[in-house]
């Protein structure tokens, strides 16, 4: 699993939402800039999810990692087969070309 899609991009998403929810179910407490922190929290709601979106499509294989460590630059059939499997699969995003 690569864990820093996950966390760059579904993390930020998950906390904007959260966090619009959080405004929204407070409206009354926050008076005259209620309005506008639920305008600009959506906002980021939108941009986070572009961004997930935009890194889920825009990945780049680069490797594979075996069981044993062994790290093979091959995408055919037996790939790890005499290294006791695939263990991962390792990519390429585009924060960090």
């Amino acid at each position: 699993m690569d864990y820093t899609f996950w966390f760059v991009n579904w993390f930020s998403f998950i906390f904007s939402l959260l966090l619009l929810f959080l405004l929204i179910f407070n409206i009354n407490q926050l008076g005259s800039i209620a309005d506008f922190a639920i305008r600009i929290n959506a906002i980021l709601v939108v941009i986070s999810f572009i961004i997930c979106f935009y890194t889920m499509v825009s990945k780049e294989k680069t490797s594979i990692t075996c069981e044993d460590g062994w790290i093979s630059y091959s995408e055919g059939s037996g790939t790890c087969s005499h290294h006791g499997g695939i263990d991962h699969r390792n990519y390429k995003y585009w924060f960090d070309k």
